[in-house]
């Protein structure tokens, strides 16, 4: 028997919906092994790799690799309805596969920056439709988030895991066996993608040249409930964007042990990893019984805002952060796959749109919160004025929560 989704499309048969978690979940940890494999010693190959790399070359590197990994797909996604989501996803992994098993024997810098853009945009593409396939398939909110979440630990092990191995690899100088590995892992995930999900399914018509309609953005920007979501989701991920941008600077500029540093960040996968299951199950109990996907991104940015409030309370750091982490990873197993379950539910012309559109709102909300981290935070940490920049963005936080939900709870007492 096969279930019908919300649009109103063919669904994934119901003896398959307990393991389409599990499915996508499987490809997106083997990428997402390879991506944190490469992150974090990405600039030390470069420097190493390239005769005088200058900054500017390795901070352009980056910017376009990280660029591309986010919002890449944007360039291509009128295209990928005229193959199979299958079909373009094992492309976009086999093409960052190649491009990663040929980076370390490059030494020319216009060349290597080509490959990471080519790398990233394989890497993009695979993201953006994992999403999009998840929602063309499955039937309600709860479901689809129980995918999400299956995604959030995928991403969370990956994180936890392949850092240490990769920094040892390169230590050790070897960076391309190194790449070999990161290559393979892709090259798995392209296997176990085309093994395990429906491969004719095709993503829906676009709304034409562009990644989202004109008139699809300004039907949402009417609507006072669809605004709500995007507003929300991208002031969410501005104060996510805080962990990789001022939290790494506080924690380095005040902790001197660079175990204990590291400590904080692994805390964050693991806590991730071990709670992102039971609050799932949490959340669609709360989206079977009626509330809606905004309430619980507002939730999510609470408690963002509260782990924040913590930093700011004048209490000693190592504890202080260590409770902060917890809350916000907590905020991080509720929002972040909330997030994607929001879009899937806009009316939008097709799921591919909807992800862009997600892809678009999260990079717009995490590059504004990066450049306030890594910039504004900066300066007040150097003038001892921290605990303000905590406590001024957790106020804000909090702010925007109490301004989006009023109308949420006038509307409640309206129809009552």
């Amino acid at each position: 028997m096969v279930t019908v989704s919300e649009r109103g499309e063919p669904a994934v048969p119901r003896a398959t919906l307990r393991t389409f978690p599990a499915r996508v979940a499987a490809g997106y940890l083997l990428q997402h092994l390879g991506h944190f494999g490469v992150l974090p010693v990405l600039a030390v190959v470069l420097v190493a790799q390239v005769p005088g790399a200058s900054p500017a070359v390795v901070g352009t590197a980056l910017f376009g690799y990280v660029g591309a990994v986010g919002v890449s797909c944007l360039l291509v996604s009128r295209w990928l309805s005229r193959i199979s989501y299958v079909h373009a996803m094992v492309t976009g992994l086999l093409l960052a596969a190649a491009m990663f098993a040929v980076l370390p024997y490059v030494a020319s810098a216009p060349l290597l920056i080509a490959l990471l853009l080519l790398a990233g945009l394989g890497t993009s593409v695979n993201v953006l439709l994992c999403r999009a396939i998840t929602a063309h398939l499955i039937p309600s909110s709860a479901d689809r988030n129980r995918v999400f979440s299956a995604q959030q630990i995928a991403v969370n092990i990956a994180a936890a895991l392949a850092p240490f191995a990769a920094l040892t690899l390169v230590a050790g100088g070897h960076s391309r066996l190194l790449f070999g590995i990161v290559a393979a892992f892709y090259t798995a995930a392209a296997v176990i993608v085309r093994l395990v999900l429906p491969g004719r399914i095709r993503p829906a018509p676009g709304p034409g040249r562009w990644p989202v309609g004109r008139s699809t953005v300004a039907r949402l920007l009417r609507d006072r409930d669809h605004r709500r979501v995007l507003i929300a989701s991208a002031a969410g991920s501005g104060l996510y964007a805080q962990f990789f941008s001022a939290f790494a600077l506080l924690i380095s500029h005040e902790v001197s042990s660079a175990p204990l540093r590291g400590s904080y960040f692994v805390a964050n996968a693991v806590i991730i990893v071990l709670l992102q299951v039971p609050v799932s199950a949490v959340v669609a109990r709360l989206l079977d019984r009626g509330v809606t996907p905004a309430s619980l991104l507002y939730a999510g940015i609470a408690l963002f805002s509260v782990s924040m409030v913590l930093l700011g309370a004048g209490i000693p750091l190592v504890g202080a952060a260590f409770l902060a982490v917890a809350i916000f990873s907590v905020a991080e197993t509720i929002f972040t796959p909330m997030v994607s379950t929001a879009f899937a539910e806009l009316p939008t012309g097709s799921p591919i749109e909807a992800f862009n559109l997600r892809q678009a709102c999260w990079t717009v909300g995490e590059a504004a919160g990066s450049f306030c981290g890594g910039s504004i935070f900066l300066v007040l940490l150097n003038h001892g004025g921290a605990r303000l920049y905590w406590l001024s963005l957790a106020a804000c936080g909090l702010a925007a929560v109490a301004l989006l939900a009023l109308p949420l709870r006038a509307s409640v007492r309206n129809e009552a």
